[in-house]
């Protein structure tokens, strides 16, 4: 089960069904593409705002892939020089 996504043994909640259901119809299966090139949802806003508001912090941002996470925790440590 460690290697499985449905550790938490939820994905036959009926609660769970449900709520990918509304999900679906009201965002359809998603934006089958980077945010960069596909846009910001008022999806994301709500869920920064939230994780900002949850960690007590001003803002936050998210981050679908760990190499952009990387070059955005970089890029204010870097210097012309280091460039």
């Amino acid at each position: 089960m460690l290697a499985s996504n449905n550790y938490l043994g939820l994905t036959g909640d009926e609660r769970v069904m449900q709520g990918a259901r509304d999900a679906l119809s009201r965002y359809g299966t998603g934006l089958t593409g980077s945010r960069l090139l596909n846009g910001t949802t008022p999806l994301h806003v709500e869920l920064e705002r939230e994780l900002a508001d949850w960690m007590g912090t001003e803002d936050a941002i998210v981050f679908t892939r760990a190499t952009r996470r990387t070059s955005a925790r970089s890029a204010p440590c870097s210097t012309p020089a280091t460039r």
